[in-house]
């Protein structure tokens, strides 16, 4: 039976032994405060039959708050204006990353992947209004031991929630006043010792990360200046770094460039470094004839140059840095099939689409598919290729432990793409 909420009722209301209760208020016809049996509390407003829209939390939203907010929602219902109700965090996630695809830079909208479908993934089911301040302060509790990862994770979220504020979805942001906790400073840094033994360590790794580790080195830049620096930057004997900075003058705001210029040696001209330091000949790939041949029969559009191997699915063509630039050739062809298998699954020719069966998590499984792809692949034609994408394992294992049943899609997704690039071969055998 309807009563007259106040604030001290709310605050003494108990939670149901399970499911949940709704106390609706005599003042505002058809506002309730609904209790589940964890004893949130959220403030609801029946607009149709059998249809509520959420308000908000309590006690983030108060009582007179509820109560302004539900008589403007069922005014904006009699005038025919009324919003469709609060959308999941997922369905939310899947249009506010859509969005971002088309306003940000590939790799930002990689991040905000990355960081909302991980520290998220447990409010995916949730109503967007049911999300409170203590939820993604529990998320920033979790992350304390690295201020760094809570930092851009709390970052993301604001956005993601700003964004939803803009579009209607909610009323206000949940995490507005939360602040990321301060790092500790370091308390020590590399000496020249442990800097040679980073140096040499990085003389092992793959291109490009062995090179921007020692670029690093070399030149105490940032890894952004370094990720992004160009063959025209440099002449015989100097970088030149350019970046923008803004600066005020005279009330305005204004954005220049600034020059940084640093000299560099070649390693004959330096003393002193060890001797497989100073191999300064070129990695020469010798082909490997069975998989240069079943390549060439897909007749995929392959560009070579850069340092990024991908598929750019807009455009249906694959880029791979140089042969040079890897440090032996099944290196070489083991990535080529991985990003053919994501070439092969483009929708004129295997029209490949994961939404709906992994949702969000598509990406993940996508690269899963092209990187078993690759495996099977390379046992065909004898080659000992290496997993490359070690920076997606953890998506992998998160995707492998929550859905049982994903490997057995994603092998077979993969080898549904290793025929299809197999077929290519064959069908050339069988003219021969």
């Amino acid at each position: 039976m309807p009563q007259i909420l106040t604030e001290l009722a709310i605050r003494a209301a108990k939670p149901p032994t399970k499911g949940t209760t709704t106390l609706w208020d005599s003042a505002i016809r058809n506002l309730g405060l609904r209790i589940n049996h964890g004893g949130a509390k959220s403030f609801i407003v029946l607009i149709a039959s059998g249809r509520r829209k959420t308000i908000g939390r309590y006690p983030l939203i108060s009582l007179a708050e509820a109560r302004t907010e539900a008589k403007r929602i069922l005014a904006e219902k009699t005038l025919g204006r009324d919003t469709p109700p609060s959308i999941t965090v997922d369905d939310a996630l899947v249009l506010f990353l859509a969005d971002a695809e088309k306003r940000t830079k590939t790799r930002t909208t990689r991040d905000y992947t990355r960081l909302l479908r991980r520290h998220l993934a447990k409010l995916f089911r949730s109503s967007l209004a049911d999300v409170s301040t203590r939820d993604v302060a529990h998320i920033q509790d979790r992350l304390r031991d690295t201020p760094s990862e809570a930092a851009h994770a709390l970052v993301a979220i604001k956005l993601f929630f700003n964004w939803c504020v803009r579009r209607g979805y909610v009323a206000i942001n949940p995490c507005a006043r939360l602040t990321a906790a301060k790092s500790a400073p370091r308390d020590r840094v590399l000496n020249d010792a442990e800097l040679r033994l980073v140096y040499e360590q990085a003389l092992t790794f793959p291109f490009p990360f062995g090179v921007i580790v020692r670029l690093l080195i070399l030149t105490g830049q940032r890894r952004s200046e370094i990720g992004l620096l160009r063959w025209e930057w440099i002449d015989e004997e100097m970088v030149v770094f350019t970046k923008r900075i803004v600066r005020d003058k005279e009330d305005e705001r204004a954005s220049v460039s600034m020059l940084k210029t640093y000299h560099v040696f070649n390693v004959e001209q330096i003393e002193g470094l060890p001797d497989h330091i100073d191999d300064t000949d070129k990695m020469v790939i010798e082909p490997i004839e069975a998989a240069e041949r079943f390549i060439a029969a897909t007749k995929a559009d392959i560009r070579l140059g850069g340092s990024k191997a991908c598929y750019v699915p807009s455009h249906d063509f694959v880029a791979l840095p140089p042969k040079d630039a890897f440090k032996n050739a099944t290196n070489f062809y083991a990535i080529a099939l991985h990003e053919l298998g994501h070439w092969a699954g483009n929708e004129k020719r295997l029209n490949r689409d994961l939404t709906n069966r992994f949702g969000t998590r598509a990406y993940a499984a996508e690269e899963l598919i092209a990187e078993l792809n690759a495996a099977f692949l390379c046992a065909h034609l004898g080659i000992e290729g290496e997993l490359r994408h070690a920076g997606y394992i953890e998506d992998w294992i998160s995707l492998l432990r929550d859905d049982k049943r994903a490997i057995f899609t994603a092998s077979s997704k993969a080898s549904q793409a290793a025929n299809h690039l197999r077929s290519y071969s064959e069908k050339i055998e069988d003219h021969v």
